[in-house]
């Protein structure tokens, strides 16, 4: 505690005190109490302020996600349907069998690219680490020759496969439990095509898990509703174009003679009259476009 002279009678008291005890003269606050006071004021609001600015910009953000999350409701009438579902079976059998849909829908029914159990073993033989970098947690769609059919005590079909640079360590891809029928009609020499991932890398060899036969997996796959959900959710630009093609196709057709109708339906030939006013449509657009440059050069 230091003592200082009070400024009005000039004698000693405390540095502490408010009050001189001797004459009763008010001490002034000095100049330090008053910046302390002027800095704490501009702190307070700084932080208010930033308070304010992080409302704001928490209610855009939530403004912005709401707005790329906002559904879209969908009606389809009863050829709608019809002429949709027709679509997603056209596009599917021609992946399956190659071909050209007629509406390509490639954003939402898509496919694990194709890769060789002898590729994938040799490329694990060359560089494990860049190999689980490929093909870890992956799914993949593996094809291969059978050169071993087995089962565990799980009763869970097994199949090694030809690959990679020792005849001893092969592919091994162990498949799900109710798949042993298929695994069974299977012979040695057989080229499969399965839905694999990967496991491990264990003693030489890849061991692929949880391996569904293709045909199974690829018919369990709700295309449909996939589709459907992505043009609900704003999530594909294709899924929109499609929706607007199947209303663009049901709007010409002559309802009264079609097969795409529940009382007249008929797949194969649904496909082939929107195959048909598809072109109608092409060549529509092709006119319009035709006309569009003529005029522009007239001008």
């Amino acid at each position: 505690m230091a003592l200082v002279k009070c400024e009005e009678c000039g004698k000693e008291i405390s540095s502490n005190v408010k009050v001189c005890p001797h004459c009763g003269y008010k001490r002034k606050r000095g100049i330090w109490f008053y910046i302390m006071i002027f800095l704490i004021a501009i702190i307070i609001l700084a932080v208010l302020g930033s308070n304010n600015d992080d409302s704001k910009l928490g209610t855009n953000s939530t403004e912005k996600s709401s707005a790329s999350t906002v559904k879209k409701e969908l009606y389809l009438t009863e050829i709608e349907k019809n002429i949709f579902h027709t679509l997603i079976q056209n596009q599917t059998e021609a992946l399956i069998n190659g071909g050209e849909p007629i509406f390509s829908n490639d954003e939402n029914i898509v496919i694990p690219n194709m890769i060789s159990a002898n590729t994938i073993q040799l490329e694990y033989e060359k560089n494990e680490i860049n190999a689980d970098n490929l093909f870890k947690n992956k799914l993949l769609l593996v094809s291969g020759k059978v050169i071993n059919i087995s089962k565990n005590s799980s009763n869970e079909p097994s199949l090694s496969l030809s690959g990679g640079s020792n005849p001893y360590m092969t592919p091994d891809a162990k498949m799900k439990k109710e798949y042993i029928d298929w695994a069974s009609n299977l012979s040695k020499g057989t080229e499969v095509q399965m839905i694999c991932k990967i496991n491990h890398f264990i003693m030489g060899s890849i061991k692929l898990h949880n391996c569904i036969p293709f045909d199974s997996w690829f018919n369990e796959q709700d295309w449909g509703k996939i589709t459907l959900d992505a043009y609900k959710n704003n999530t594909s630009k294709r899924a929109d174009e499609m929706i607007e093609f199947v209303k663009t196709v049901a709007s010409k057709i002559d309802v009264n003679k079609t097969s795409c109708v529940d009382a007249t339906f008929d797949s194969g030939e649904c496909i082939d009259e929107i195959g048909s006013i598809r072109d109608l449509i092409e060549e529509e657009k092709r006119k319009t476009s035709v006309n569009t440059q003529s005029t522009n050069v007239k001008k």
